[in-house]
């Protein structure tokens, strides 16, 4: 638990890590409760799969491995060709420039050089981009093989909790104690060494006593509240009957470094979608050297302001619909319930996905739900969608014409 609301807690975390030994793979699993003013309780669950053998000599890692080599082959090739092209136009444009007199037009010419690979063709820009981007995922992916997952070791099994038995106290932590305070309000307060603990949980030694305000237990990060006391030492352990434990500690510690591993992997995800993205791009470049090919590039660069100004109107108009539909109808459909859920709950619509539909004309507020409805498909779908295609028309029998 974390948090507090007049001295009550107001969030939950489950955390629970697994290991399946036929894939070779663990499972993350966690569940965020929200204690909210009204009552209520929010939950968020989450489930995660990942793998720490990255390069572990089996069939499917030696292959993968083979194609990350293949990988590294086309990346430095599409580096060396995209080079050559930037040389060539660079030296194109010092020989034909006429540069100014005097070192500050030497430099300013060199400058307006290099720039005008890029500024000339935004293609290059993209080009370059995407290199960028390819050489960014590749050293993050292997920074995270070699020095993150490495690390990451989880033991099957750990001591942590003093006994198991039915009339034990389970939340008496084993033997080992640590002297994890955060001592305030006092001006004698100050940090001891751990005491030694006998079979029967008893201190050999009794520590020299301090004042404490609250004491912080790091293995659970709570507070415990136990006033302005003078203590002898470590004896408030016996007040709750608990203690520190260290391997309570480990276990925080590898559920911090599973969600390390979790999301890097997850920024890595994202990184290749972009690239993907951009890939995809950069094929319509390639296109160009045959006409009938370069025939979808063309259409879209011709019409591509007016594309432009489309997107802007619609963006405005799906944004106004979403907030209406997450005011209006956010209390009775989880998919109207957030406003992020809304906009893709309207977009859903645009494209055709009328099961909000079907839920919520049975609703008690079907008349509130049809105005909006048909309001909605009468300007997204049956005027936006047909100027889109309008636009694309235009712009491809402008390029036919040539």
């Amino acid at each position: 638990m974390s948090g507090s609301r007049d001295g009550e807690p107001t969030e939950i975390n489950i955390k629970i890590l697994t290991y399946n030994g036929n894939t070779e793979t663990f499972g993350y699993l966690k569940v965020d409760g929200k204690f909210m003013e009204d009552g209520r309780i929010e939950v968020e669950p989450s489930v995660d799969v990942f793998g720490v053998d990255m390069y572990y000599p089996t069939k499917e890692n030696r292959e993968r491995y083979n194609l990350e080599i293949f990988f590294i082959f086309l990346l430095c090739l599409d580096v060396l060709l995209e080079l050559k092209q930037f040389v060539a136009y660079f030296w194109e444009q010092i020989s034909s420039n006429r540069r100014k007199k005097g070192i500050s037009g030497f430099f300013s010419h060199i400058c307006s050089s290099l720039i005008a690979y890029w500024t000339h063709d935004l293609w290059n820009v993209l080009d370059t981009v995407t290199i960028t981007l390819l050489f960014a995922q590749g050293t993050k992916w292997w920074w995270w093989c070699t020095t993150i997952i490495p690390t990451f070791a989880p033991k099957s099994s750990r001591w942590v909790y003093e006994s198991l038995f039915t009339n034990a106290r389970f939340l008496r932590l084993h033997q080992t104690v640590h002297s994890m305070m955060n001592a305030t309000n006092s001006t004698n307060s100050s940090m001891y060494k751990d005491p030694t603990l006998d079979l029967n949980g008893n201190y050999i030694h009794t520590p020299v006593p301090f004042s404490i305000s609250n004491v912080w237990n790091k293995t659970n990060t709570t507070i415990a509240p136990i006033g302005n006391y003078n203590m002898g030492g470590y004896e408030y352990e016996n007040l709750f009957k608990l203690g520190w434990s260290n391997e309570l500690d480990e276990i925080v510690e590898e559920f911090n470094n599973a969600e390390k591993i979790i999301s890097i992997r997850a920024e890595l995800d994202v990184l290749i979608v972009i690239i993907i993205l951009c890939q995809v791009m950069r094929l319509l470049k390639v296109l160009d050297f045959q006409p009938k090919l370069a025939l979808v590039t063309s259409t879209l660069l011709n019409g591509g302001w007016e594309l432009f100004h489309f997107i802007i109107v619609f963006g405005m108009q799906t944004v106004a619909f979403s907030a209406c539909a997450h005011v209006a109808f956010g209390s009775i459909h989880p998919k109207f319930a957030n406003y992020g859920d809304s906009i893709s709950t309207c977009f859903n619509l645009f494209l055709g996905d009328t099961s909000t539909h079907d839920d919520l004309s049975q609703s008690d507020r079907a008349i509130g739900w049809y105005a909006f409805f048909l309001t909605y498909m009468l300007l997204q779908t049956f005027i936006l969608l047909n100027i889109l295609l309008a636009i694309l028309v235009d712009a491809y029998i402008a390029v036919r014409s040539r």
